[in-house]
């Protein structure tokens, strides 16, 4: 069966960047080679002053369009070439590129973790945290990877993902309860990729990683 966009000539593909400003020429060229490797698309940027603001105003430009598909780029994040046809090919309804933490204190960038992993809570600083768990061994390169979240550098997912969810779909949460001493206390923090995965996760999607798409973060 041939992809909409072999017989559709109108976009089924839309790209969104949240972005903060100007981008520099690296990204602009590694962004470059990304689209001419798309089929007919729309681009849509959003430079709100937090991010998941930014995703949110996007996410509602989308809803707005015929697109089918929506792939996320972030603009710390340079994908490959053939980035969409690779995560296209297979044909799930959200699965992310591979790319590893900045300022890691390993020798490699090779070394440095992946951005993604598993939901779990943990107590930090003497509050109830979701976390994401990295993605450890156990797998070889060129595997597709289930997982519960990614960061959203490089992620595409069908329309149907986020018509199954309800707004906000991303929020970057940061609660505080006042406390006898009245002080202010953290008492929870997800950030804005966490929190959408959580809600994809309950939604009943499953989220994979490619490792055969592995972009420059």
């Amino acid at each position: 069966m041939k992809p909409a966009w072999e017989t559709d000539p109108g976009p089924r593909l839309f790209i969104g960047i949240p972005t903060k400003g100007p981008v520099d020429m690296q990204w602009a060229l590694a962004f470059a080679s990304l689209i001419r490797n798309c089929p007919p698309h729309v681009i849509s940027l959003n430079s709100a002053p937090a991010v998941d603001w930014a995703r949110n105003a996007l996410v509602e430009v989308f809803l707005g369009t015929t697109c089918e598909w929506f792939l996320w780029i972030d603009t710390d994040v340079m994908p490959p070439p053939d980035a969409f046809a690779k995560l296209s090919a297979k044909q799930l309804p959200i699965v992310s590129a591979v790319y590893r933490a900045r300022n890691v204190s390993f020798a490699t960038q090779s070394m440095w973790p992946i951005v993604g992993g598993y939901f779990d809570r943990q107590v930090v600083d003497g509050h109830d945290t979701l976390v994401v768990k990295e993605v450890a061994g156990g797998w070889k390169p060129g595997e597709v990877i289930p997982v519960d979240a990614v960061g959203m550098g490089c992620v595409l997912m069908h329309r149907r993902v986020i018509e199954a969810l309800d707004p906000p779909w991303f929020n970057y949460t940061m609660r505080y309860k006042w406390t006898k001493g009245k002080e202010w206390e953290r008492e929870d923090w997800v950030s804005e990729d966490w929190y959408f995965f959580k809600k994809v996760k309950d939604a009943g999607f499953k989220v994979y990683l490619d490792t055969t798409v592995e972009c420059t973060h």
